[in-house]
């Protein structure tokens, strides 16, 4: 299967392939997405996470083919990006503005033109939060994971993007 988005009558959509059957599904979603910005298989197959805009945030959701159960994973006004499955699909990992690992609403400044992203780790079974890098001047994306034990993560701590891993 190959995915990817496109607008479709004047909605952001995710438009998936079969490659065998040689035939286009396409998804929608509800609540209606303004954009989809990325989004990542888990490792079975079976779901994806995405991050979108919705209601002016950028939140993580999480979908199942197939299903169409689709679910917003994160709710706050921080935003949160490039969302990654770990190697068990039991966590998704993504980049985030938030000052902190607390899930609670909390009234904590939040200056849009100061927030830099950090990785944070996301539990789907237990919906606990947390905040995997301490940057704050630096701006770090989670990748991919190359194996269970890998977290690797482009980070501008140099200037210029570069890879680097956390075990």
């Amino acid at each position: 299967r190959f995915i990817t988005t496109i607008y479709r009558d004047g909605q952001e959509v995710f438009a998936l392939y079969n490659l065998t059957e040689k035939k286009v599904d396409y998804i929608t979603f509800q609540p209606r997405l303004e954009r989809i910005f990325d989004f990542n298989w888990s490792h079975d197959g079976r779901q994806i996470a995405c991050s979108g805009l919705l209601r002016g945030t950028v939140d993580i959701f999480r979908f199942t083919p197939g299903s169409n159960s689709f679910a917003q994973v994160t709710d706050d006004l921080y935003d949160d990006f490039s969302p990654v499955w770990s190697q068990d699909d039991q966590r998704i990992y993504y980049a985030s503005t938030r000052p902190n690992d607390s899930i609670a609403e909390e009234d904590t400044p939040y200056d849009l033109y100061e927030n830099h992203f950090d990785v944070y780790e996301l539990s789907m079974e237990d919906k606990s939060l947390r905040q995997i890098t301490f940057s704050p001047v630096i701006d770090e994306f989670p990748e991919f994971m190359q194996s269970s034990f890998e977290l690797l993560f482009r980070t501008d701590e140099s200037g210029l993007f570069n890879l680097q891993k956390l075990n």
